[in-house]
């Protein structure tokens, strides 16, 4: 490009910036016939999928600021670029391109360059303008108007946008590419041939588009024919790492089409397609679609090959089908979670009426040869006397033999083959660690009395409530305990998150506690997909993140896995509640379901022998299969590691995170490998890397460490913070600042840690809760500890001092200041003694100043002695559904101490 093309087009888009799209030009590309494809570096079609637009329609729907967008793949410090090439049904004349970006991941992803270029073909391109990265940027949303030096007249219009490398830059995301024209552009593009656009629809495949790979693979397209049309059919599939593996086009037919794709790979596939039918009058439809489908081995059993197997694979049945329980059966994970009775029991104490549970373990566990975890939760009202809806409650019921009885109706129903038995769900945050000890003890009871040979174990999560629940007796008579590791964050990895060390820790607590050893079961662990928001993990993330979590969890020797969950309702795009589910509304796969059956077909069996040290965010785990052979997992986390590997071995198989196999040759003892975050198997490789086995768990980068914050010395809360703002920002990703973030700052003194809070919500002084709930609306959260040193990764709080504030509560008829103790038992919610307030509101939100007495907490106040303090501002929006959205801060490097301060976990 010429330098003065260059200049002229910059300050063309400026001058466009600011005066708008001119009267004379109207979108053109929104218009029906008008198609658009993404394209690889070398000029490839890729599938939309990868970009997050699986049916190439999110950049053409004339929708700005909106939730459907097309995303980079999420990568750091790697240069990103989304190529996107329009094409017209006939040459079209165009004079500016409008580009809709939209907030990605962090405030840093913008791009930094876009480049059009134009010709009657794909091979005629020519630039006609470069856009750089302009300095007037909106906080979530900024369209862009680019305006070309002069208009120009083709059929085809091609879009590169790139994002240069750089540190905590991920991904960027872009809403709507809108080429625009003269006016008298449209009845030209209106009337060219009467195109129409729609959708091909898709037959689907049982059970869920699961094809044995043994069998021919055969996807049925569904052409929607009308009287007298013809038409053909392009179609292209990709594998899961965006490869064309296969293309081709015939001719349609009325009704269904097979599409005869004959054997394929194990892995994870993307169909494309397009097709033109053409009717009387020279009248053309163009129609796409897109499915996705996994190809594997199935190794259906039954019940009892299962069991000796050791299988271990499963799933949490949450908001799914029997379709989707059948295909992950037939790919040998067997394991089931699911709740024997929700809510109070249809019909009346005397005539009870059962058909729920009657066709749930019909249809999940007699039609299929599953192996259950039940849970036991909820009850009828007869078994209360609150007055309050019993339907969905997780408080202890008042009417112990009534309970008890109803437990024990629920186990007969169940089939004798059946033996496993969870008790309650999540039950932390709702009821005391004494009273859940009672219920769980009630509920053992209950089972065993009806089936001794009963394994029955609590669900329990935070450290300090499971401590208590030990000491109050309610492990007794207890056989394995179930827990729900979640990244705290639900987007960082399982290394970054210590999923490994936290479940050493529960380990560990159950030694202390009991002195004595407790199978671990995992019923619910996962990370969703929604399209947006700060929990928006790309379907490839949460396929790499479940395959490498699982090989955690099976190294720590958890017995049954059960990921949360089969399905979901995919409502709202921003709520990650809608999106943890293995399979799509429509019944498709995601890609996890490829990468967690690979992960079961290789590994079920397989005893853990120890970790390879090959390097920092590098994760390499060997494992011995039941035939004695050796098979090293490898992946890296949150990078691309280039390692020679030494397997000592002359050849080994390498498997991809879906499945594909391909065997290697080793030159000179060393194998060339990339490492990214997908998890790649060896299979083959020899006894020489026993002796090189690590115990430090591998070094990961990722993991957030205590940081540390100098606070300054006070008299008292009234001069601690005088003239002075807050200092220490936290934020939540994907949700303005103006909208709801904080600010916050700390001092002391030698009886007094002082707190100040700023805090800026767009609906501040909501709060329906009272007392140690609070935490349920807008609130302060703390979590205090005086042993900075004793990191419990996440939420589990392992004995620290847990504080609640807020002027709001009870509908903003309370101020709250409580506190408990996390493993102490009777403590939560007591008022903090010697506490002192100010609250106040202001245009922006509210302020909160906190003066808590060390002494009171039974804190060191001695010179020189460190804490460490994680803060949480609660958040809850008029406008968010089932109790609000909660929007929980909890500040990257957040503590304080004496003299010092360090942050927690």
């Amino acid at each position: 490009m010429k330098p003065y093309l260059h200049f002229i087009c910059v300050l063309t888009f400026f001058l466009a910036f600011f005066l708008g799209l001119s009267a004379a030009d109207v979108p053109l590309s929104v218009e029906k016939g008008v198609i658009y494809r993404y394209l690889d570096a070398d000029g490839q079609v890729i599938p939309g999928s990868r970009m997050g637009d699986p049916g190439n329609s999110h950049l053409n729907d004339g929708a700005f600021d909106t939730e459907k967008v097309a995303q980079t793949v999420f990568r750091e410090r790697q240069e990103k670029t989304m190529r996107v090439r329009f094409e017209f049904p006939l040459p079209v004349t165009i004079s500016q391109v409008q580009l809709g970006w939209m907030w990605g991941h962090n405030g840093q992803h913008w791009f930094d360059m876009a480049e059009i270029s134009a010709g009657n073909s794909a091979g005629e391109l020519k630039s006609v303008c470069t856009f750089p990265n302009p300095g007037d940027r909106k906080q979530n949303s900024t369209v862009f108007a680019i305006s070309f030096p002069k208009p120009v007249t083709a059929r085809c219009f091609e879009v590169t946008i790139t994002q240069k490398a750089a540190l905590g830059r991920f991904l960027f995301s872009i809403s709507e590419i809108s080429l625009c024209g003269p006016e008298s552009q449209l009845e030209k593009l209106r009337s060219a041939g009467n195109r129409e656009t729609g959708s091909l629809e898709f037959e689907r495949h049982a059970p869920c588009n699961i094809f044995d790979s043994a069998k021919t693979v055969e996807p049925v397209v569904l052409a929607g024919l009308q009287p007298a049309e013809t038409g053909t059919l392009r179609y292209a599939v990709y594998n899961y790492f965006g490869d064309r593996v296969d293309d081709g086009s015939f001719s349609l037919r009325p009704g269904k089409n097979p599409l005869p794709l004959g054997t394929m790979e194990p892995g994870y596939y993307t169909l494309e397609t397009e097709a033109e039918l053409t009717g009387t009058g020279g009248t053309v439809r163009r129609l796409k679609g897109t499915t996705s489908f996994a190809v594997q081995p199935y190794r259906l059993r039954s019940r009892k090959e299962a069991k000796a197997a050791d299988a271990r694979f499963g799933i949490q049945l949450n908001f799914g089908s029997p379709e989707m329980s059948d295909a992950l059966t037939r790919l040998g994970m067997p394991f089931r979670r699911g709740l024997l009775c929700f809510g109070p029991m249809a019909g009346t104490r005397e005539k009870p009426e059962w058909r729920y549970e009657d066709n749930f373990l019909q249809q999940y566990f007699i039609d299929q040869p599953n192996i259950g975890c039940f849970e036991i939760k909820t009850f009828p009202a007869h078994c209360t006397d609150d007055t309050g809806d019993p339907n969905w409650t997780i408080q202890k019921p008042t009417r112990r033999e009534a309970y008890m009885e109803f437990v024990r109706e629920q186990i007969r129903r169940v089939p004798i083959e059946q033996n496993l038995f969870e008790i309650w769900n999540e039950p932390w945050d709702h009821i005391s660690a004494g009273e859940f000890a009672e219920l769980a003890q009630w509920t053992v009871q209950a089972i065993k009395s009806v089936r001794p040979d009963a394994q029955a174990g609590p669900n329990l999560g935070p450290m300090g409530h499971l401590a208590a629940v030990c000491r109050a007796g309610g492990m007794k008579d207890m056989d394995f305990l179930t827990i729900h590791p979640y990244s705290p964050d639900f987007t960082s990895s399982p290394e970054a998150s210590e999923l490994r060390q936290r479940i050493r820790n529960y380990r560990k607590l159950l030694r202390e506690e009991l002195g004595r050893e407790l199978p671990l079961y995992v019923t619910e662990i996962g990370w969703p997909t929604p399209p947006r928001g700060p929990f928006a993990n790309t379907e490839r993330q949460q396929a790499a993140y479940t395959a490498r979590a699982s090989l955690i969890m099976l190294a720590e020797d958890i017995r049954g896995i059960m990921p949360y969950c089969i399905g979901q309702s995919e409502q709202d795009p921003a709520d990650k509640e809608h999106f943890f589910g293995f399979f799509r509304k429509n019944g498709t796969p995601k890609p996890v379901v490829a990468a967690y059956a690979t992960t079961a077909r290789l590994f079920e069996g397989s005893r853990f022998i120890g970790d390879l040290r090959l390097g920092t965010d590098i994760g390499a785990m060997l494992f011995r299969r039941p035939d004695g052979t050796r098979i090293a997992a490898l992946y890296a986390d949150g990078t691309t590691a280039k390692i020679l590997f030494r397997p000592d071995a002359e050849a080994v198989t390498l498997t991809d995170i879906t499945g594909c196999e391909r065997r290697l040759k080793v030159r000179n003892g060393r194998l060339p490998l990339t490492l990214t975050d997908d998890p790649i198997y060896l299979t083959g490789v020899g006894p020489a890397l026993e002796k090189q086995l690590s115990q430090t768990n591998g070094n990961w980068s990722r993991i957030r460490k205590r940081g540390e914050r100098k606070c300054r010395r006070a008299d008292n809360l009234e001069t601690a913070f005088a003239g002075k703002a807050p200092q220490w920002k936290i934020s939540l990703p994907g949700v303005p600042d103006s909208e709801f973030s904080a600010r916050w700052d700390a001092a002391w003194n030698s009886e007094y840690l002082f707190l100040n809070f700023d805090i800026t919500d767009a609906q501040p002084g909501l709060n329906p809760a009272g007392g140690a709930h609070v935490w349920n609306g807008d609130a302060i959260e703390l979590f205090i500890s005086a042993d900075p040193e004793r990191i419990v990764p996440g939420f589990l709080k392992s004995f620290d001092h847990q504080l609640l504030f807020t002027p709001f509560g009870n509908d903003g008829r309370q101020e709250v200041a409580v506190y408990g103790v996390c493993g102490r038992e009777g403590l939560t919610g007591q008022t903090v003694p010697g506490a002192e307030t100010r609250f106040t509101r202001h245009e922006r939100g509210w302020t909160a100043q906190l003066a808590i007495p060390f002494a009171a907490l039974g804190l060191p106040d001695g010179p020189g002695e460190t804490i460490a303090l994680e803060t949480a501002v609660d958040d809850l929006g008029r406008n968010y559904p089932r109790r609000g959205r909660r929007h929980r801060i909890p500040a990257p490097t957040t503590a304080t101490t004496r003299r010092s301060g360090r942050c927690s976990a």
